[in-house]
């Protein structure tokens, strides 16, 4: 892929045409834009998971040791949930 903006480039130079250039690097400014918006989803996904399972985890063992009931965080859940 380099290859073929160095060569996309390179052409729009030599043409010469101001015009070109500028919507060539405005084109690649909001491609790596999005590229990088794409990645921040990734991290939040990937953030979520990893909380999603922290809370899962701390709710398994607080109802293994006896600490609070599937019944009580049932209640707790509707009254919190508007």
């Amino acid at each position: 892929m380099k290859s073929i903006i160095i060569y996309n480039w390179y052409n729009y130079f030599t043409i010469g045409n101001h015009l070109n250039i500028i919507k060539y690097l405005k084109r690649s400014v909001n491609m790596l834009n999005s590229i990088e918006i794409y990645g921040h989803i990734a991290d939040l996904k990937e953030n979520d998971y990893k909380n999603t399972l922290a809370i899962v985890s701390i709710i398994e063992l607080l109802i293994e040791k006896g600490v609070i009931s599937k019944e009580d965080l049932s209640k707790k859940v509707r009254e919190l949930d508007f």
